[in-house]
């Protein structure tokens, strides 16, 4: 193992995760954080369709059934879920990617180390960024939950009104909120790829 490949593992144990602690060995890791695969899926599935559910409501689109008076649930579960769904996965596939350095000795162009390097700085200190994003749907959550618990005993015309007025922000923000979770998995994963398109050269 080259200088070069030491850095990178290095720089993939600077990934702060809340599955695993440092005690860990790869293996262990590596199965650990298999079930952030699972919750990744899952955001990604929710906020589709509260996209879909909320598109639905908002452009009375006749081929969809969707009761949005029965949607709080889904709103508060699908925000809740998309803010930390895809560190564990970044974690998964960078854990796969460090297995793959330990079994090699090869170089690569180094700026691939200094981006990666500057991802993981993002995911570290951007958990709840970016805040454009992040405020607007915590208090999006909070009033669909809100909401639920006071359409619990029943649906009143108050409530129905004030719920009624979520469709249009609750579909902006599940675009913003795929682009947000999806954007640094793609640019880790690029990252990866060009680095192990070089080991297999």
């Amino acid at each position: 193992m080259n200088q070069q490949v030491e850095k990178r593992i290095y720089i993939i144990h600077q990934l702060n995760s809340i599955l695993i602690g440092n005690d860990f060995t790869l293996e262990k890791r590596i199965k650990r954080l298999r079930w952030g695969y699972f919750g990744y899926a899952l955001a990604n599935l929710s906020l589709i369709f509260l996209l879909l559910g909320s598109a639905s409501t908002l452009f009375h689109f006749k081929f969809m059934h969707y009761n949005w008076n029965k949607s709080m649930l889904l709103v508060g579960m699908a925000i809740s879920l998309s803010f930390h769904s895809h560190f564990s996965f970044i974690g998964f596939i960078l854990s796969k990617h460090q297995k793959k350095l330990n079994e090699s000795n090869f170089t690569f162009d180094q700026e691939l180390n200094s981006e990666l390097e500057n991802l993981i700085n993002k995911l570290n200190c951007r958990r709840f960024k970016p805040y454009w994003i992040k405020i607007p749907s915590i208090l999006v959550m909070i009033s669909a939950l809100v909401i639920l618990f006071l359409a619990e005993e029943t649906m009143t015309p108050t409530i129905a009104f004030y719920w009624n007025q979520f469709p249009l922000p609750v579909f902006i923000l599940s675009i913003l909120l795929i682009w947000n979770i999806n954007y640094m998995v793609f640019s880790v994963k690029r990252n990866i790829d060009m680095v192990e398109s070089e080991r297999l050269q």
